[in-house]
């Protein structure tokens, strides 16, 4: 049993350590604070981070500012903040392409999506959807299924690169079809969805919350939702499971995360914040008009359901290239 100086020397040095980890949590964010997307302006991850910057700014009267790092499907904007110091001031907005589907299918992924990020809360359900030019004669997946057998290596099909949700639809398409497909690699949404409209392009699967808008001009058609449930907003819609096609639906999701080694009492302020913003009308409001399924999961959930996709994710392409 401590007594006597050294007692009193260890009590000093614990209250100090306490006031310093309060005084440090206090005072965090002590500046701006910037959330990385990896997609262009205008792009899905785009939206959910500046809703997200908006909300986080309101609370910490700190102002939280949006950096678009787009490239390599979104692995540039997780590589920056994987290598960012481990002080809450930079965030990642990730996602299935940059955490999930980089993870099973690259090899020489430059970070590691368990080890060197830690999980603040997941914000949003994404739905993903087969659309096609208005201008081509693709009314239907059978539609598409057939021109594929009938014309092998013309189908043009938008990705954002190998690790997308879009370029593994695009394989089992391929698959479910017997014949090829000239996948066209794009650095975000915006500008494949662009491409699409113009007719520079057959067809894609994206975010609906960016195809949506056109859809109802008649600028695009939605052929098919490629995750496990029909979209809300497009009942009618049906899923690419329904449709027969040998394809294991994924339902993607957008989170927050920051570098591994943050400080936990950063992190609960972090959680906090992330909570706050999620719980807003406004903010889900917002979501919901787009398309998303707003949700609050805790950081460990969060982890959870980041390592359960990896595998899974992992074992729908190994039987999408069978």
């Amino acid at each position: 049993m401590r007594s006597g100086p050294a007692l009193s020397s260890l009590l000093l040095a614990t209250a100090c350590l306490c006031a310093c980890c309060a005084s440090w949590t206090k005072d965090f964010p002590s500046r701006p604070v910037t959330i990385v997307a990896g997609n262009e302006p205008g792009g899905p991850t785009d939206f959910v981070a500046r809703a997200v910057a908006q909300g986080l700014t309101e609370i910490w009267d700190q102002p939280v500012v949006v950096e678009n790092r787009t490239g390599a499907g979104g692995t540039i904007a997780a590589q920056v903040v994987a290598r960012a110091p481990a002080d809450g001031h930079t965030l990642l907005l990730g996602g299935q392409l940059n955490l999930v589907a980089a993870a099973a299918l690259d090899p020489q992924l430059p970070y590691d999506p368990v080890r060197d990020f830690t999980p603040i809360g997941r914000i949003a359900l994404v739905q993903f959807v087969l659309a096609a030019s208005s201008g081509s004669n693709l009314t239907s997946t059978q539609v598409l299924l057939a021109h594929i057998r009938a014309n092998p290596g013309r189908l043009t099909f938008g990705t954002v690169g190998p690790a997308s949700v879009g370029n593994l639809v695009a394989q089992a398409l391929k698959a479910e079809a017997g014949g090829e497909i000239l996948t066209i690699p794009y650095k975000g949404a915006a500008t494949m969805v662009t491409d699409l409209l113009a007719g520079r392009i057959d067809a894609t699967v994206t975010d609906l919350s960016v195809l949506a808008p056109h859809a109802a001009q008649g600028s695009l058609r939605l052929l098919a939702v490629v995750g496990s449930k029909r979209a809300s907003g497009f009942p009618n819609l049906p899923t690419l499971a329904e449709q027969g096609l040998g394809y294991r639906p994924i339902d993607p999701w957008y989170g927050l995360l920051a570098p591994a080694g943050t400080p936990e009492e950063v992190l609960v302020i972090l959680r906090a914040g992330l909570q706050r913003v999620t719980s807003m009308p406004e903010f889900r409001n917002r979501l919901v008009q787009r398309g998303y399924v707003p949700i609050q999961d805790s950081s460990a959930e969060f982890g959870a359901a980041l390592r359960s996709d990896i595998d899974r994710w992992k074992n729908a392409s190994q039987e999408a290239d069978r």
